[in-house]
């Protein structure tokens, strides 16, 4: 996808993603599985956060490690 502004896209998802406490590294790990399943905008994006965040899902650690479980479980 492509944002002709992304200082709109950095204040309206980024700024809270950072606020929630994702890294880059997380964040990175989260685009990745939302490339996969075909959640090609950040709105999907948003919503993955946004449900694993309720979770007390932020962590890089607990992010590859739920990710993993959801592909396998995909997978199967």
């Amino acid at each position: 996808v492509y944002y002709e502004n992304i200082d709109t896209v950095v204040e309206q998802y980024i700024t809270d993603w950072l606020g929630k406490g994702y890294e880059a590294d997380g964040l990175k790990l989260i685009a990745n599985y939302c490339l996969k399943r075909n959640i090609k905008g950040l709105e999907g994006m948003n919503s993955i956060i946004n449900d694993l965040y309720s979770k007390g899902i932020v962590s890089a650690q607990s992010l590859q490690d739920i990710l993993k479980l959801k592909n396998k479980l995909i997978a199967e």
